[in-house]
């Protein structure tokens, strides 16, 4: 189990706009390791959900298509930036996700 979640797991870095938003690549969560660094849309169903109000920042993470701990991509929302998306944790699995932004992986995927 822990080698599939190094095998696939990477993460928005960084969400800008609205959640539905337009950009010049639309992808799925399993298409975005072959994105990393480029500006694209991640389209996806939220699988599992979690705010991290003790934790630096106060992020909450959306795993697309998969649930923690087989996710494959995460999409992060900074505390500073909950109120575009009111409470993004409650309610959501099952929910059509697009996040725009950078991916960066997080762990290596290749390994």
């Amino acid at each position: 189990m822990v080698h599939r979640s190094r095998l696939f797991s990477i993460a928005v870095a960084v969400l800008v706009g609205a959640a539905f938003a337009n950009a010049q690549a639309r992808v799925s969560p399993i298409e975005a390791k072959d994105h990393i660094g480029e500006l694209a849309t991640v389209c996806g169903q939220v699988a599992s959900a979690r705010f991290a109000a003790r934790a630096a920042g106060n992020p909450t993470f959306l795993n697309l298509d998969r649930a923690y701990p087989n996710h494959i991509f995460t999409a992060l929302i900074w505390g500073n930036d909950r109120a575009k998306f009111g409470s993004p944790e409650a309610g959501t699995e099952a929910s059509a996700f697009a996040s725009r932004g950078r991916s960066v992986l997080t762990k290596d995927w290749r390994r």
